[in-house]
Order: C-alpha cells, then sequence, then structure tokens
C-alpha cells in the first residue's frame, strides 16, 4: 500500500458527500443541500491532498478567472494541519494551478512560510457570520 500523499491541481473528482463531511466538522449545525454543494463545487477550484485515494486535506479557490482569486477554504485533517511541509506543498499547487493573483485570509497559517512561498501581505479580512441555516 502506498502511504504517498497526492496533491491535485482543480480535482474534479471530489463529490458533495465528501466535501460536506469535512464541511461538518467545522460547522457541524449548518444544514446543507448536496445539489447546492454539487454546484458550489463546480463554480470552485479545489486543491487536494489524498493519500490512498483518501481526501485528508484541501484548498478551495473561488476565480474570476482573469483578475482575482479567493481562498475560501483551507482544510486538513490532524496532525497534517499543523505541518509545514504539507501546507508549503498544497499551496504551491495551488499558486500554480490558480490563473490569477490569489488572496488568502487566514489566522491560522504560518506567516513566515508564506513569504518564504512568495505570498506578500495584502489586504487584512473581516467576516459577516450568519446564524447557520436550519433545515426546514
Amino acid at each position: 500500500m502506498n502511504d504517498e500523499i497526492v496533491f491535485s491541481g482543480d480535482d474534479r473528482s471530489v463529490s458533495p458527500e465528501e466535501y460536506v463531511a469535512y464541511f461538518k466538522i467545522r460547522y457541524p449545525d449548518e444544514d446543507v443541500d448536496l445539489h447546492r454543494i454539487a454546484d458550489v463545487l463546480r463554480q470552485s477550484i479545489l486543491i487536494t491532498a489524498r493519500q490512498s485515494g483518501r481526501l485528508i486535506g484541501f484548498v478551495r479557490i473561488l476565480c474570476d478567472g482573469y483578475l482575482f482569486a479567493a481562498v475560501t477554504e483551507a482544510w486538513a485533517e490532524e496532525p497534517l494541519y499543523r505541518d509545514r511541509s504539507f501546507w508549503e506543498k498544497i499551496l504551491m499547487v495551488a499558486a500554480s494551478t490558480c490563473p490569477t493573483r490569489i488572496v488568502l485570509a487566514t489566522h491560522r497559517t504560518d506567516p513566515e512560510l508564506l513569504k518564504e512561498l512568495g505570498w506578500e501581505y495584502g489586504l487584512p479580512s473581516y467576516v459577516y457570520r450568519k446564524k447557520p441555516r436550519v433545515a426546514k
């Protein structure tokens, strides 16, 4: 069995169910519609990390295709979440896959790593959090 981590740019093989399993880890109270999630995935660039075919991490990017892109989510299983070399690899795949400049707004990313990878400090961000959607 090969335990090598395989990184893929713009991975279209992620199913809505596979994505939602990880979404629910961060947002357990959020109800989601799998058909709408499928639309979200079609409109996103998904950079994935898989081990033995199993999704173990991803970066989701929204991109206008010409001027601007934003990382909307970055996720990895523990202990990879804290692994500098994992983030180095997946972020470099993201940078080489996306056709535009990318904004990454997160407080959990190592700023020194990002600088070493050629990312520059940019705009600070703010988040307006809506109440979770609840099924009716």
